[in-house]
């Protein structure tokens, strides 16, 4: 066993608050923490670098309130979850499901134990990014990103409370192919149509023409899921000739053109109602619509994927992105060309034919 003095010979101080460990060569900082020193391993051998590491170290202590400083995960997350109480329930759902499953990772990285009972100051960026694919593994792409968006609301909360110093899920980023998931559920029209009937002609389902209609209007309107299950026979303007909605996610007001390939629908659907009767019976055709597709040997086509469709033929039809993207509800054309549009092999092959020219002498 070492003596204090041999153990001390091995710790060379080279400016203030700030050693080299002689054996490593890896130099250490001496910060005060809860009313003790400990030392941080800045993990570097170059005094240039230790020296600017143990500055970052100094003001990363200077933004964190001392009294919280040894604050564990749970604990935060209890307090946290209790000022998302007024929120709608289905959200706070997510919050919990998100920061639960947060609390109860197994970090093999770092101290044995559930993550749940380490402290916030230390939860960085790369056990984050090492929880998050756990997380998102059978989540959908909006999914995923409503998750992440849990994380970033959370850490900045601790942040603004001076719990920790900086946020370390404010750089995560979900690196999954998005472009690959959208090739794969994008319907062609054949398919929707047969889906459509699969649906309409089911016999065991009690609302089949009900969801036959709804899966109708998502692919001849391009409208969201919520929606259309929102609906009111008063949002339908037949002056005018337009359908007004409120955006779920942004609570904004945009409109769309009562398209052809849904104006007798429309009507079909309105008759003999009152005007703040729902146009559609159902709010969602999820379960209706797998086991459509399962039947018809399809890939499992969501709600996403006909306004995809619908946004996909709108574009190949030649209308103005800036349109197509006004009656999403969305200000950008850009994101509608970017996340919902895909190139079909019909258009592909009508773009070709217009690429004409000779390279014969």
């Amino acid at each position: 066993m070492k003596s204090p003095k041999e153990e001390k010979s091995k710790w060379s101080k080279v400016a203030e608050c700030l050693y080299r460990y002689v054996p490593s060569g890896q130099y250490f900082a001496l910060v005060k923490v809860g009313g003790k020193q400990r030392r941080v391993n800045l993990q570097t051998s170059d005094l240039a670098t230790a020296k600017r590491k143990r500055d970052d170290e100094r003001e990363k202590l200077q933004k964190i309130n001392q009294d919280t400083i040894k604050r564990t995960l749970s604990e935060q997350v209890k307090g946290f979850l209790e000022t998302k109480e007024l929120l709608a329930h289905k959200t706070q759902l997510r919050y919990k499901r998100v920061l639960n499953a947060l609390c109860d990772y197994e970090d093999k990285h770092g101290p044995e134990g559930l993550l749940g009972d380490r402290k916030m100051t230390k939860i960085d960026k790369s056990t984050l990014e090492r929880f998050y694919p756990v997380l998102v593994e059978k989540a959908g792409i909006g999914t995923a990103k409503d998750y992440l968006e849990v994380l970033k609301a959370f850490f900045e909360h601790a942040k603004e409370d001076k719990v920790i110093a900086e946020n370390p899920a404010e750089k995560i980023k979900d690196t999954r192919d998005k472009e690959d998931k959208a090739e794969e559920k994008l319907p062609s029209i054949d398919q929707v149509k047969k889906i459509i009937n699969q649906i309409r002609n089911e016999r065991h389902s009690d609302t089949g023409k009900e969801s036959a209609d709804f899966l109708t209007f998502l692919a001849g309107a391009g409208i969201g899921n919520g929606e259309a299950a929102a609906l009111l026979v008063e949002d339908i303007d037949w002056g005018t000739n337009l359908i007004h909605f409120k955006r779920l996610k942004t609570k904004k007001h945009f409109h769309v053109p009562i398209y052809d390939s849904v104006r007798e629908l429309l009507r079909r659907r309105c008759e003999g109602l009152k005007p703040k009767d729902h146009v559609f019976g159902v709010k969602s055709i999820k379960k209706s619509l797998k086991t459509a597709c399962d039947k018809l040997e399809l890939p499992n086509f969501t709600h996403r994927s006909f306004r995809k469709f619908f946004i996909t033929r709108a574009l190949d039809a030649g209308a103005d992105p800036r349109v197509v993207a006004k009656a999403q509800g969305h200000k950008r054309s850009r994101l509608v060309l970017e996340v919902y549009s895909k190139v079909t092999d019909e258009k592909m092959h009508e773009e070709a034919a217009k690429v004409k020219f000779s390279l014969d002498s």
